[in-house]
């Protein structure tokens, strides 16, 4: 498949930002800033390293520094009971050098006093009231408390012990008397606290099965919330977890391409965000399906998004390393163009287009967003994210209409269609589609579009289903959840019926239609288009390294071994791994295959690539993670 980068340099040199949803806000600091708290519409606080604490007043249009100390203590989290009364907490860790501040203002934010040094790095602070409060955090050893409660504004704090918890990383109350408290175990285990009592008594009700480190959390209600950190074990990778019960359960949910998650916010059961480090060249994922599937969203220059606010489903900031971002289109991006017949240019109506993409893990298509066409042709996709994506445009009764499934630019292959991938809002997106000539016979064509998996067999949804007479199409149709399609009204005649499925392997049959023909049972296999990838050693590689692809020359596959090395984020308690692509190009430069497209943990791989639909010829695969590219040449011979 092709692919375009779409990518507008003046406009990046004379405006920066215009590429991206979430626009660069002026920064009084080059600090990374760490925590961020709306107390309402247009005042809020952010606090950083070294001891940082900024403000604005109007809504994130202008910051100033109300605190900065150069080699002090980096501060995590901040709190606020109202505009003049809030907290910010912090510390540092160096070997068993463990310690922590705790900083307070009754005058928004015009002087900050110190309330508490202690020997614990403290990570998260929720304050109910001006007089109840919370912190907890990272001690110096694990008999040392690392949750500790004031109930007189934080002149006292009184530590709560908490059986085989070690470190708290952040709080989340939805009311006085419920709470819950994020961290890890002292053996490494993701751990969820809940209090119903006002915190007065915690206990442990969630602690994951795999080495994992929680760093946010984010509650709706009392039943349903999200986690987010990251799992150490089997495989290095952000993770987020989904509980509908309180968190006595958690679901993961997985589609991630961070090495570490550090917040996580909804603003509804539907909408939510997580900010993280940059693998994969993006610092935030958003869902509009509760956390099911994630995408991607683009901030240029922003290396790692640490906390993020959301007003509403628009409006929103983001703090990390990089500085302040904004958004006022919830991050997302637009696509635009026009629909028209590829045989007179005049404009199609009633259909809709949809922006989607293939989960090369499940085999699933991921929808983005979906849209009806207007009276004069043309269509606008609002919710477009910063994600490697197709679009289809589908006729709204594939019975009635005169115009059959195509993908962009004009194909109903969907191995020839064009993938984007927008870093910006991309206009002229037009698509011609193919006319259908429709006969009023009543001969008909039905089957089922199956595939075997683990010797079961099971149907096919959302596969596309031609008929042509000639060159002509005279009916398409989609198969169902059971994999079921029917063909109405068909010409007599040779009927050619195609098979198209996005990530599968085309196929098709010719069947004679007659005058009374109803031919049932036209069944379709169809076979995925496989990629193997294999981690064939453990051992942490020096340097990264792409070797020469075997057999070469191949018929019809071949193998490409590559390695990866450890990565080492800012924040949290160390990481590895990092983004990886592998993509095969042409001769003429156009991208035929997705190899690797996912986060991976150092070591060495093989990657199969099988090339049976593709022709003799030179191809070129190119390795790409962080700073490193390499490309080399490959020849199939058929």
């Amino acid at each position: 498949m092709k692919k375009i980068i779409l990518v507008l340099i003046v406009l990046i040199c004379s405006a920066p930002g215009l590429m991206s949803q979430w626009i660069s806000q002026p920064c009084p600091t080059t600090n990374i800033l760490t925590g961020l708290k709306f107390v309402n519409a247009n005042t809020a606080f952010a606090v950083g390293w070294n001891e940082t604490i900024i403000k604005t007043t109007n809504a994130g249009t202008n910051w100033f520094i109300q605190n900065e100390i150069t080699n002090g203590d980096d501060f995590n989290s901040l709190s606020f009971v109202n505009e003049n009364t809030g907290y910010a907490v912090g510390g540092s860790v160096g070997g068993n050098n463990y310690h922590g501040v705790i900083y307070k203002t009754t005058n928004g934010g015009s002087i900050w006093l110190t309330i508490a040094s202690d020997s614990i790095c403290y990570r998260g602070v929720w304050f109910l009231n001006v007089n109840t409060g919370f912190i907890g955090g990272w001690p110096r050893h694990s008999t040392y408390p690392s949750l500790w409660k004031t109930t007189n504004g934080g002149n006292n704090w009184i530590s709560l012990t908490v059986s085989g918890l070690m470190d708290i990383n952040k709080f989340y109350f939805i009311d006085l008397n419920t709470g819950w408290a994020v961290g890890d175990t002292l053996n490494g285990y993701g751990t969820v606290l809940k209090t119903t009592n006002g915190g007065n008594n915690w206990s442990i009700i969630s602690s994951s099965g795999n080495p994992t480190q929680y760093f946010s959390l984010y509650f709706l209600n009392a039943n349903t919330g999200w986690i987010a950190g990251i799992q150490l074990s089997p495989t290095w990778r952000g993770l987020v977890r989904k509980t509908t019960n309180g968190g006595v359960t958690w679901v993961q949910q997985d589609n991630m391409n961070f090495n570490e998650l550090y917040q996580i916010y909804f603003v509804n059961e539907n909408t939510g965000w997580v900010v993280g480090d940059n693998m994969g060249g993006a610092p935030i994922q958003k869902t509009t399906n509760g956390g099911t599937n994630w995408f991607r969203q683009f901030s240029e220059n922003l290396a790692w998004g640490v906390d993020i606010y959301m007003a509403n489903v628009n409006t929103g900031w983001i703090v990390g390393q990089g500085g302040i971002r904004k958004t006022t289109t919830g991050g997302d991006l637009s696509i635009s163009g026009n629909i028209k017949y590829s045989d007179n240019n005049q404009s199609a109506t009633n259909g809709y287009v949809k922006a989607f993409k293939l989960d090369r893990t499940t085999g699933n298509i991921i929808t983005f967003d979906s849209t009806q066409i207007q009276s004069d042709g043309s269509y606008i996709l609002s919710n477009v994210p910063q994600d490697s994506l197709d679009i289809g445009v589908y006729p709204n009764s594939t019975t009635n209409n005169d115009w059959v499934i195509t993908y962009y630019p004009s194909t109903t292959y969907w191995q020839g269609a064009t993938t984007l991938y927008p870093t910006g809002n991309l206009t002229n997106i037009n698509i011609s589609v193919f006319r259908m000539f429709s006969p009023t016979l009543n001969n008909s064509a039905n089957g089922k579009i199956m595939r075997i998996i683990n010797n079961t067999v099971e149907g096919i949804k959302d596969a596309v289903v031609y008929a042509k007479s000639g060159n002509m199409f005279v009916r398409c149709a989609m198969s169902d959840g059971n994999g079921v399609y029917h063909l109405p009204s068909l010409p007599e005649g040779n009927i050619k019926i195609i098979v198209n499925r996005l990530g599968y392997i085309n196929d098709s049959t010719t069947v004679n239609m007659t005058s009374t023909s109803n031919i049932d049972s036209i069944n379709f296999y169809l076979n995925r288009v496989n990629v193997g990838i294999k981690q064939i050693s453990t051992t942490v590689p020096s340097e990264y390294k792409l070797y020469q692809n075997y057999p070469n020359p191949f018929n019809p596959s071949t193998i490409i071994r590559y390695q990866i090395t450890p990565l080492t984020p800012p924040f949290g308690k160390g990481g590895t791994g990092g983004f990886v692509t592998l993509k095969v190009y042409d001769i003429l430069g156009k991208e035929v295959a997705t190899l690797v497209n996912n986060k991976q943990i150092p070591g060495v791989y093989e990657v199969t690539w099988e090339a049976s639909q593709y022709p003799s010829g030179i191809y070129f695969y190119r390795l790409v993670s962080r700073d490193f590219s390499e490309t080399k040449k490959m020849l199939m011979i058929k």
